[in-house]
């Protein structure tokens, strides 16, 4: 059991931030072509109005590129050891990116995009993961 626990922690932040990767891929692939958004138009939840209001982009680059070096850093983090402070301060910083993010969507444009909220479950995820991991589990190498 013991050995199960310990892969399931070494593993869960690759696999969580690869899931990320994938969905800030499909965000940008979106972003730069002309398809449409797999997203339902309904009520609160509109996508479109998230990914396409002025708030997308920083600098004039779009939020999934940034999201996506962040959560290809982790992956690559994950797999070098004594990292794991690296990881619990950049996911804690990144805790204060999803309340920014959450208070533009649901403060000041109205709508939630579900393939934003699933990329804040999974930072919010990571960011607990990471904090157990450093916590209770300093003493032995994952």
């Amino acid at each position: 059991m013991e050995n199960l626990k310990t892969y399931a922690l070494k593993y869960s932040i690759p696999i969580l931030s690869l899931i990320a990767v994938f969905i800030s891929i499909y965000l940008l692939y979106v972003h730069y072509s002309p398809m449409s958004l797999a997203c339902p138009d309904v009520g609160i939840i509109n996508c479109s109005n998230v990914l396409t209001s002025s708030y997308s982009s920083f600098f004039g680059i779009p939020l999934p590129i940034f999201g996506l070096l962040y959560f290809i850093l982790l992956i690559v983090l994950s797999f070098i050891k004594k990292t794991d402070i690296i990881i619990l301060i950049l996911s804690t910083i990144s805790l204060f990116i999803v309340a920014a993010l959450l208070y533009i969507e649901f403060g000041l444009i109205h709508s939630v995009c579900l393939y934003c909220s699933s990329i804040h479950l999974i930072a919010i995820s990571i960011f607990f993961i990471s904090l157990y991991k450093y916590l209770f589990r300093a003493n032995k190498t994952l």
